[in-house]
């Protein structure tokens, strides 16, 4: 402060001090002197400090500029992450199933305004509906999902694979998101043909709408002009349905000769069912969950041996079932014969936060190939139904040809029998660690007696949308519109609209 000081006395001084010197003072060390510079300096003391304080602004001025700069960019930065985070699906959670109880991490989403969806994988649908519905709110289609580490809505569906049948695209189990439409591996204790008819048995003994089924060996005998089915509940390098498998009984010999193909034990069980239908075996070692994550986040170890697969299967190969033998039937107007039909059924299972089950009010109508017969139980083209022996596509109620009061009444009573379906499972229904939320439509076969009763054949979670002869003829086209619409509503857009 002194030299500044003194650089700004002498520059305020210089006039004052030329005039005493042209008045002939040369000298400044008189005490008149002294005293008259004192005065002058006291009465000029803010002006000394005004200029030392802009002398010491100008020197630090690239300081100062550098600092307002740096404060600026941390406001600004601090503003902006506050409006993301705020946008941002910050409770998206990994849900594990553990010991029965729900526990939840969390983990960071993208803004609101990067929303994904992707699609892996194709049963039949035609997803142009459900990509326009998607990007009519606001999400973009993931072009190459691998590389994606979050996504917020996974569609995923299986795939033919060969030896595998259907099996689903293992790239799709790592990517977190806020909702997948499948649910983790507790619906086997519906989808399992054989536990699902233990189960139900166990709960509900009366099995009012339920094939009366038990396992293949626990039958000894079969009585005269008695008829019964024997379905495998799984098959090597297959999957036990469309008919694959299917035996009728009508004797001994028949009985103990599909006893024989199905032996219930611990072998032919692990050679029956291999590695290739599992979820886990879907990826091969090198890139399987195990090597992708520790043990201790293992799915092992998020689901307790009593809630794994392995142990809500029983051991039985093949269930046995009692032949109905008045079934409501259709009428082709085109020939007049009347064929024996099921309903594929479409069952939706939504585990958010609150988990709940709607049956859609459209199924399928799957015929069998020839009219209907209550003999020649040995030819499967009159008492089997399948979509390969359906001819075209047919809906119901639409289609079914009898009054809608009747149609209303087979609805109420499929409803009222997967009630008790819901008390099995809703439970237990939970998402895949990968996904917040999540749901499924599962494909329950319902079939119609005559008095308009219903009963539930099987359960499945490899649901098969594919047309009649592949043709997406407008009947089919309409019937995805009207799916995914079902869908959106009630699974995709409740989630996605409270957030």
């Amino acid at each position: 402060m002194n030299t500044s000081l003194s650089i700004w006395v002498m520059h305020i001084c210089q006039r004052p001090l030329n005039k005493w010197r042209i008045a002939g003072l040369a000298t400044c060390r008189s005490r008149l002197n002294r005293s008259r510079i004192r005065k002058f300096l006291h009465a000029n003391r803010a002006r000394f400090f005004f200029f030392e304080w802009q002398l010491n602004i100008s020197m630090h001025l690239p300081d100062i500029i550098g600092s307002i700069i740096a404060i600026i960019i941390i406001l600004v930065t601090a503003l902006f992450t506050d409006i993301r985070m705020s946008a941002t699906d910050s409770d998206s959670r990994e849900w594990q199933i553990a010991g029965g109880k729900k526990k939840s991490t969390r983990t960071r989403a993208p803004a609101a305004h990067s929303r994904t969806f992707a699609i892996f994988g194709d049963t039949g649908l035609k997803k142009d509906h459900l990509i326009s519905l998607m990007q009519g709110i606001g999400f973009q289609q993931v072009s190459d999902a691998s590389r994606e580490k979050f996504i917020n809505f996974v569609w995923v569906e299986m795939v033919w694979q060969h030896d595998r049948f259907f099996a689903f695209d293992k790239k799709s189990y790592g990517i977190r998101c806020t909702l997948k439409n499948i649910l983790s591996d507790t619906k086997h204790i519906i989808t399992n043909k054989a536990r699902f008819h233990e189960e139900y048995a166990r709960r509900f003994p009366d099995c009012r709408d339920i094939a009366i089924t038990r396992a293949l060996s626990a039958v000894s005998e079969i009585g005269s002009n008695e008829i019964l089915i024997v379905r495998p509940v799984r098959l090597t390098n297959s999957v036990a349905c469309s008919g694959n498998g299917i035996i009728r009984v009508t004797n001994a010999e028949e009985l103990a000769a599909a006893k024989k193909r199905y032996p219930d034990s611990e072998d032919s069980r692990e050679a029956q069912e291999p590695k290739a239908n599992s979820r886990e075996a879907q990826e091969p070692k090198a890139n399987s969950r195990e090597a992708q994550e520790p043990k201790a986040n293992s799915r092992e170890a998020q689901e307790p041996k009593a809630n794994s697969r392995e142990a809500q299967e029983p051991k039985a190969n093949a269930i046995i079932s009692k032949y109905i033998r008045n079934p409501l039937l259709w009428h082709n107007r085109e020939n007049g014969r009347d064929y024996k039909f099921h309903l594929r059924m479409y069952w939706l299972v939504i585990s958010g936060n609150t988990t709940q089950s709607i049956l859609w009010n459209i199924a399928k109508i799957l015929t069998a190939a020839k009219p209907y017969e209550d003999a020649h139980f040995e030819d499967a083209g009159i008492h089997d139904t399948h979509i390969s022996s359906t001819t075209r596509s047919l809906f119901f109620p639409n289609d079914l040809g009898i009054p809608a009061a009747d149609c209303e009444t087979i609805f109420a009573n499929a409803k009222r029998a997967l009630r008790r379906v819901d008390e099995i499972y809703l439970p237990l229904a939970a998402p895949y660690s990968e996904s917040r939320f999540a749901f499924e439509v599962f494909g329950v076969d319902v079939l119609v007696r005559r008095d308009l009763s219903t009963i539930i054949l099987e359960i499945n979670d490899r649901v098969g949308f594919s047309s009649v002869n592949g043709a997406y003829d407008a009947p089919y086209e309409e019937f995805t519109k009207k799916y995914f619409d079902w869908i959106y509503e009630n699974a995709i857009h409740p989630v996605f609209s409270a957030q």
